[in-house]
């Protein structure tokens, strides 16, 4: 074995010398292929953002760019002057406080972020902005992002958004805060999960316009950027979608995000580490979703750094509960994740209660390894909680699918259990698994349909309606608050 591998070497050690004493220009041209690589592949290939794009015909395709392409193609996302997207996120109470959000140019460094309700007035109330530099890709994608916590808010109540910086007005916007119950008006809140930017998100996003709903719930896979920065043209194109969706209803829809696989850049319960800092995930950097915490616990009314913001939030909706939780792509299911949903349902027993999350724990279809473990998991710490605190409907994504169970508990059909409903078809490629259902607890489903969910809470309970791209209705379902021992007051 030794004397092979000497002779292997000194065959190769005999060309190589051949090669510098008989071939210089090979040499050379090694040499400047060689440099090329090192100096020019940073170059042409640094910065990859690897995204998914999902087509009408069925399809689905992966897309590849570099720092380089981008500069080439890409138009600047956020030119100097006003903000290039305006959007709003929810903390915990949507009946008088929001988080008002911008992208700016990189030189807008300052901000303030004032409200009032009369269009005409000039007496408003002004708060400062957290602004977070998004400046690791990129000159074309580079941008500042600014985020305000207004509070002291009326409820359900229009209100005149003013964005300053550089010492002038640079937009206005309109946002209705919630009512703080349903029993005098309905809450209209859109929900669905695996999104994305291509054609199908925007087709799905329009035919939900028409609804002007209060809230936007999506269940994560939001714009598929894979939690990379560099894919944050995805984000840019995303966002469009909605702000189509405000020019509809006149004024900002506040989003509530679940995190998922596309947008964390990890599998749930992989044990793998997320890095979280300015630089992303874009999950984090672009959208506050819960209030600043002080060493009790105790909520402080301001933006959260970066760094310490949770995957998992809660949010009081039309004087309901709902929790968006992390189906174990950073936070556990057990833990301090399931001690704080705990505590949430003890403290607010008498709301009706709700839940979304990626993971699905009731599967329409069959199982592959990487999700059997948050299956397990969600059978054995989460389900209880919902039966204990009798949740009435929990709404689940990832799968493409529609599905809609019987009421359950403990996985199994009970009649005043809680629904699961959803599955994640808003945008990505709706596949057509075979469906299974030997346990019989769904009972509605369906495969290769892109829709989302019109979710309307009103006086006397919650109504859900599955609706395709072209507007068709494919499920329908009531619950009374009656059936759940809940009365409004």
């Amino acid at each position: 074995m030794l004397s092979g591998a000497v002779l292997t070497f000194s065959i190769y050690g005999t060309i190589f010398r051949n090669t510098l004493i008989y071939s210089k220009s090979l040499l050379i041209f090694s040499l400047i292929i060689a440099g090329s690589v090192v100096f020019l592949g940073p170059l042409l290939f640094g910065g990859i953002c690897h995204a998914y794009l999902f087509f009408e015909n069925g399809t689905y395709d992966y897309l590849f760019t570099t720092s380089f392409t981008r500069q080439l193609t890409l138009p600047e996302a956020c030119p100097i002057g006003r903000p290039c997207h305006v959007y709003a996120t929810l903390p915990e109470n949507s009946s008088d406080s929001v988080f008002i959000n911008y992208h700016t140019n990189i030189i807008h460094k300052d901000s303030n972020t004032c409200y009032t309700t009369d269009e005409k007035s000039t007496k408003e109330t002004c708060f400062p902005t957290k602004v977070i530099a998004f400046d690791g890709v990129e000159k074309v994608g580079q941008r500042n992002i600014h985020s305000a916590y207004l509070y002291d808010m009326l409820p359900d109540t229009l209100y005149i958004i003013r964005i300053y910086y550089e010492n002038k007005l640079q937009a206005e916007e309109k946002y209705h805060t919630l009512p703080v119950d349903t029993s005098k008006k309905n809450v209209t809140i859109v929900m669905g999960g695996d999104a994305g930017f291509t054609e199908l998100a925007y087709k799905t996003g329009r035919q939900a316009a028409q609804y002007k709903p209060d809230v936007i719930v999506l269940g994560g896979d939001i714009a598929y950027d894979n939690g990379m920065d560099t894919c944050y043209y995805t984000w840019d194109q995303f966002l469009g979608i909605f702000e189509y969706m405000n020019q509809v209803k006149g004024s900002l829809i506040p989003f509530i995000f679940s995190i998922g696989n596309h947008d964390s850049g990890v599998e749930s319960l992989s044990l793998r580490t997320m890095k979280q800092d300015a630089y992303g995930p874009p999950y984090y950097t672009f959208f506050p979703q819960h209030s600043k915490t002080d060493s009790k616990g105790e909520i402080v009314r301001e933006v959260p750094d970066v760094q310490d913001r949770l995957s998992y939030s809660y949010h009081i909706v039309g004087g309901s509960l709902q929790l968006n939780l992390d189906s174990g792509y950073v936070a556990g299911y057990s833990g301090t994740q399931l001690e704080w949903m705990r505590g949430l349902t003890n403290k607010y027993s008498k709301m009706p209660k709700f839940a979304y999350y990626h993971v699905p724990i009731y599967w329409v279809t069959g199982l592959w390894d990487p999700v059997a473990s948050g299956i397990v998991q969600g059978m054995q710490y989460w389900v209880p909680e919902f039966d204990r605190s009798r949740f009435m409907s929990v709404w689940e994504n990832h799968s493409h699918l529609m599905k809609r169970t019987k009421p359950l508990k403990g996985g199994t059909p009970h009649e005043n259990g809680t629904i699961y409903l959803g599955e994640g078809c808003w945008g990505a490629l709706c596949y057509g698994l075979p469906l299974e259902n030997s346990t019989g607890i769904f009972e509605s489903y369906a495969s290769g349909i892109n829709h989302f969910w019109l979710v309307q809470h009103g006086k006397d309970g919650v109504s859900y309606t599955a609706i395709d791209t072209n507007g068709a209705q494919i499920d329908v379902l009531h619950q009374n608050y009656e059936t759940f021992g809940i009365t409004l007051c």
